[in-house]
C-alpha cells in the first residue's frame, strides 16, 4: 500500500480521494499517481477535463446518469450523437432506434439454379436423378 503526503499528513489513495477538496475519482487519480509524473498536489487538485453535463428530467447530470436510467433504449453513442444534433437529452434517451425491416430472399426457382450451375461448372446436369458434380473441396450433391 502507497502513501502520499498531502499538506504535511500521510494518506493513501483511497483516502485522498475521499477528500473535499479531490476533484476526481479515485481511479484517475491513482492513474494520475502512479502512471503519471503529476505531484500530489496537482493530481488531487487539478479537475478532469471535457466532462460534459445534460439537463435530464429536470436534472443536470452526467453522461453516465443517463445511461443508467432503467428507460434508456439506446447506446451510449447513439444518445451523445442525438444530443450533438440537437436533440433534447429525453428524447435522445427514451426513443428507440427505428431500422427498416428486412426483405425476405425469394427462393429461386430450381430451374434457374440449374442453370447457373450448368454455366458455371459447364458440366450437364440431369435433372432427373441426383447429380454429382466434382468441386474443389471434394463432392456436392445437387438435388
Amino acid at each position: 500500500m502507497n502513501y502520499y503526503t498531502y499538506k504535511k499528513t500521510r494518506y493513501t489513495t483511497k483516502q485522498l480521494s475521499e477528500l473535499p477538496e479531490c476533484k476526481v475519482s479515485y481511479s484517475q487519480l491513482y492513474w494520475r499517481l502512479t502512471r503519471t509524473e503529476m505531484s500530489v498536489n496537482e493530481a488531487v487538485n487539478t479537475p478532469v477535463k471535457n466532462i460534459r453535463y445534460y439537463d435530464f428530467l429536470g436534472e443536470t447530470v452526467r453522461m453516465c446518469v443517463i445511461m443508467k436510467h432503467p428507460k434508456t433504449a439506446v447506446a451510449e453513442n447513439t444518445v451523445r450523437l442525438r444530443i450533438n444534433a440537437g436533440w433534447s437529452a429525453e428524447d435522445a434517451a427514451f426513443t428507440p432506434v427505428l431500422r427498416a425491416p428486412k426483405k425476405p430472399k425469394k427462393p429461386q426457382p430450381i430451374k434457374q439454379n440449374r442453370e447457373k450451375l450448368r454455366q458455371i461448372m459447364s458440366v450437364p446436369v440431369n435433372p432427373e436423378k441426383d447429380v454429382y458434380l466434382k468441386m474443389s473441396q471434394g463432392y456436392r450433391v445437387i438435388a
